[in-house]
């Protein structure tokens, strides 16, 4: 697993990769309740697979825990940050993320949905209308006319459906760019042959000498 534990910056998504990463080892019952007798091995492992994606300048923190509860309480307590503060921050930047200050479209959603979900986690609550409504509220002015085109269409506004408008909208545009791309490559190559031509003749069609 590459995600490191870091500290606060990155808590939310270490414990998601790595409660995932236990469900996979089929450990992951090691985080709510401590292994005894014959589990205790089976505990241990799972300690050790959660410590080898921690970063070591943490590990003065966690040196005397003996069991994968202990370490996953022990780094709760001290990196996730459910608080009213970190609430408020999440959710300005949620309602700042736009199209144009994005990479690209894909990037835009990503952005949304994980902080959204990110938010969810401090115990906040945001449906999944909100989402889909947030991907289109960080739209620029050309995408009007999709937007009202999707509230006369009926259709149930959630975060998968305008995700996967959007995606869907970036793959065409892509496309239709390459098209351009090539045409326009090709009327370059059809031009700088004509002109080749002309050097060859030494002479300029239509011009008064070769008349």
């Amino acid at each position: 697993m590459s995600k490191m534990c870091k500290g606060r910056e990155n808590f939310d998504d270490w414990a998601f990769a790595v409660e995932n990463l236990l469900i996979l080892e089929g450990a992951d019952s090691f985080l709510k309740q401590e292994g005894t007798g014959d589990a205790a091995a089976t505990d241990a492992k799972a300690r050790a697979k959660m410590i080898l994606t921690i970063d070591s300048s943490l590990f003065v923190h966690i040196k005397d825990i003996t069991t994968a509860k202990q370490l996953w309480t022990k780094l709760r307590s001290l990196f996730d940050d459910s608080g009213f503060s970190r609430k408020i921050t999440l959710l300005r930047h949620l309602i700042s993320i736009r199209l144009e200050n994005c990479e690209n479209m894909t990037n835009y959603v990503t952005q949304i949905v994980e902080t959204s979900q990110r938010l969810s986690g401090t115990g906040f609550a945001i449906n999944d209308e909100w989402v889909g409504s947030l991907l289109l509220a960080g739209l620029p002015e050309r995408f009007m006319p999709m937007i009202m085109a999707i509230e006369h269409s009926g259709i149930q506004i959630t975060a998968d459906s305008i995700k996967s408008k959007l995606l869907d909208m970036e793959v065409a545009d892509s496309g239709e760019s390459e098209r351009t791309s090539a045409l326009a490559a090709k009327w370059r190559n059809k031009s700088s042959k004509r002109g080749n031509t002309n050097k060859q003749g030494g002479q300029i069609p239509n011009s008064p000498e070769s008349v």
